[in-house]
């Protein structure tokens, strides 16, 4: 009698916390937002758990297999684009950033078509594959790389795959293509999952000028309109006049492209002051400089560019404008590639 009693208190318990647990889950949506994450996310972590020491010791044949399984499982969920999509490309980039060797590759590339083949329109699967394809069947390789240059044609690491590819199977004409595919390419890349960058979408060739005033107040402005050209003037009204003690320009642009200040003029009911190069310098917040005075970006996510007066201050100015030239570098040492 005495057990029965325990165990009906013990199950009538358990009923009321599940019943409060609902209670609160249907009532609660921030609650219920954080528990679908939970959900959401532990799957990956828990496979990463599993490859992460074949990973370190370099056996990348068991971490394909993890892989596979975790595909396996994704796809047991729901066979397009699910929620634990992110923890299997986030695991799958841990193992393929880690190979090196051709070797390490090719253990990969059945793992890697066979994702790319479930998921066709995610970028990083057609680049993952390329390169993994790169050594052991090159022209697959560009095959992958063109189909990914097609989805982000800015994006600088597809058209590596496919130069290397066009270089093994000697095709000097796609090259040459390819270098001035890239050249020409405006703006775009991929957009992380786990943060908003400062530029995404429609802000891909976005500008931002944050001036300071004398006091230490900070004024934004935006341009929309940046593009790979020479000595283009971007404009930047202020919403009031203001004496600016610092400008600092926020860029979108990705890796592997030169920026150079070609002029600065401030601008005071209409009248347009040009401040000569002598009175300013320039930094870089992420890039660095070239002895003929270019910036070279080094991040996927733009770079900041500020300029500070020699003397205390700028003058008074209610626009900026600023003429800059940006341009891609080069991904190849021939010269013809390079002079496109």
């Amino acid at each position: 009698m005495k057990k029965r009693l325990i165990t009906r208190y013990c199950l009538g318990t358990l009923v009321v916390a599940v019943l409060a647990a609902i209670t609160v889950l249907l009532t609660s949506n921030n609650i219920r937002y954080r528990v679908f994450r939970l959900a959401a996310e532990l799957p990956g972590g828990a496979y990463y758990l599993l490859m992460r020491k074949d990973v370190i010791s370099r056996n990348f044949r068991r971490a394909a297999t993890t892989l596979e399984d975790q595909l396996d499982f994704s796809l047991s969920i729901y066979r397009g684009q699910s929620y634990l999509l992110p923890g299997l490309l986030q695991n799958t980039r841990y193992v393929v950033e880690r190979a090196q060797f051709s070797d390490e590759f090719l253990q990969l590339v059945p793992y890697l078509q066979r994702f790319s083949r479930h998921h066709p329109k995610l970028f990083q699967g057609q680049l993952w594959t390329a390169r993994a394809l790169l050594d052991s069947d090159p022209a697959e390789a560009m095959r992958y790389a063109a189909v990914a240059i097609g989805m982000v044609p800015g994006d600088h690491r597809p058209y590596r795959v496919a130069i290397q590819a066009a270089l093994r199977l000697n095709k000097p004409r796609e090259i040459l293509k390819l270098c001035r595919k890239y050249r020409e390419a405006q703006f775009g890349a991929t957009d992380p999952y786990y943060y908003n960058p400062l530029f995404s979408g429609l802000s891909m060739r976005g500008l931002i000028l944050e001036v300071t005033d004398q006091h230490g107040e900070v004024i934004n402005s935006v341009n929309k309109g940046l593009r790979l050209a020479k000595g283009v003037t971007y404009e930047f009204p202020l919403p009031r006049p203001a004496t600016i003690s610092s400008l600092r320009l926020l860029m979108s642009t990705t890796t592997g492209v030169t920026f150079r200040l070609d002029k600065l003029i401030l601008v005071r009911d209409s009248r347009a002051f040009e401040i000569p190069p002598e009175d300013y310098q320039v930094v870089s917040g992420e890039g660095f400089f070239t002895s003929h005075g270019d910036i070279v970006n080094v991040s996927n996510e733009g770079d900041d560019i500020s300029l500070f007066p020699r003397a205390r201050k700028f003058t008074e100015a209610d626009t900026v404008r600023i003429t800059a030239t940006f341009a891609r570098l080069p991904l190849i040492s021939d010269t013809e590639c390079a002079a496109e």
